[in-house]
C-alpha cells in the first residue's frame, strides 16, 4: 500500500509544473494603412513570442492563406495587408491555442480575440486541473486507508 500510495504522490507532483503552465492566449489586431498590426499575448502576460500568424482570404480561415508570419520577441506583429476586403487572421499559440480574428478594411477599431484551444473540463476549469486533483485526491484516500489499517 505505501509503495501505490508513493507512486501516486510522485506522479502528482511531476503533473503540478504541467498545470502551472495552462494558459489562455489573446490577440489584437488592426488594419493600419495598408498594414495588419496586432500583437498576441498569454493570460499570464507573457507575450506570444515567436509563434504563427497567419492571415486568410474572406470569412472562414479555410479559405486562401495570404500571409504567414511571425511574431516578434515582444507578441508584435506587421505585415502588408494583401488586396481585399474581409480576412481572418490566426494566431497559433502554444498548447494548440489559437486566436482567431475577422478583419475588414473599413474597420479601423482594433479587434480583439480571445482563444480557442484544447477544450477545457467541466465547469470551464482546464482539464490537468481535474486531474492532478483527483490525483491528489487519491493520494489522500490512500494514505487515510494505509493509516487506518495501521491503527487496526
Amino acid at each position: 500500500m505505501r509503495i501505490a500510495t508513493g507512486a501516486v504522490l510522485i506522479l502528482s507532483l511531476l503533473l503540478v509544473p504541467w498545470l502551472a503552465r495552462a494558459h489562455g492566449l489573446a490577440a489584437e489586431a488592426r488594419m493600419e494603412g495598408d498594414a495588419i498590426v496586432g500583437s498576441a499575448a498569454y493570460s499570464t502576460d507573457e507575450p506570444a513570442a515567436d509563434v504563427l500568424v497567419e492571415l486568410f482570404d474572406g470569412d472562414r480561415p479555410d479559405g486562401p492563406r495570404l500571409v504567414a508570419t511571425r511574431t516578434d520577441s515582444g507578441g508584435a506583429f506587421r505585415f502588408a495587408a494583401p488586396s481585399g476586403q474581409r480576412f481572418v487572421l490566426v494566431v497559433h499559440g502554444e498548447e494548440d491555442h489559437q486566436a482567431r480574428i475577422g478583419l475588414a478594411r473599413d474597420a479601423a477599431a482594433p479587434v480583439r480575440a480571445d482563444a480557442t484551444g484544447p477544450s477545457p473540463g467541466p465547469l470551464g476549469i482546464a482539464w490537468g486541473f481535474w486531474i492532478t486533483g483527483a490525483i491528489a485526491l487519491a493520494t489522500l484516500v490512500l494514505a487515510m486507508a494505509g493509516s487506518r489499517r495501521k491503527a487496526a
